[in-house]
């Protein structure tokens, strides 16, 4: 992690820019609403348990951001993304991926989902993991599914 980020303070103001881009959804709690929100996310869990990068992909928006806490810069676009999560010469496998969701709130077009992840992956031999809390902001496509269009993280302490 680069010294000069404070992972909390610089995610922190993303995930404010978040909830004030959701906030206009509707506050019923209309749990039919949730299900094709809580079927995004465990499509986006299971394309990386399948460790197939073209398939994490699919799940995203063309236009998708990740705002980790570990980079100082957001992450625009599918080439950035692939770039940040499949760096060339790096090779890993994803062993486990947890990701229980605790909040989802879907309006017309815009929803979000709060939870955590864990996740177990491989490379080089050795195995290592994270624990992370995550708000995904997801968007409603013209054919009416759902795919992940901002997505903040940071490491549990």
């Amino acid at each position: 992690m680069n010294p000069k980020t404070k992972p909390r303070e610089s995610i922190m103001p993303a995930m404010l820019v978040a909830l004030l881009l959701v906030s206009g959804l509707s506050s019923a709690k209309d749990t039919g609403s949730e299900a094709p929100i809580r079927k995004a996310m465990e499509a986006y869990r299971t394309a990386w348990l399948a460790n197939n990068p073209d398939l994490v992909l699919k799940t995203l928006t063309p236009d998708a951001v990740l705002m980790p806490s570990t980079s100082a810069e957001p992450i625009a676009g599918q080439d950035a993304i692939r770039a940040y999560w499949w760096p060339p010469n790096m090779q890993f496998t994803i062993d486990r991926f947890e990701q229980p969701i605790l909040e989802v709130e879907a309006g017309e077009s815009l929803a979000f989902a709060r939870g955590t992840s864990h996740v177990v992956w491989t490379t080089s031999g050795k195995t290592a993991e994270s624990e992370t809390n995550f708000l995904a902001v997801l968007k409603k496509r013209a054919d009416g599914t759902w795919r992940i269009h901002r997505l903040a993280w940071y490491l549990k302490p």
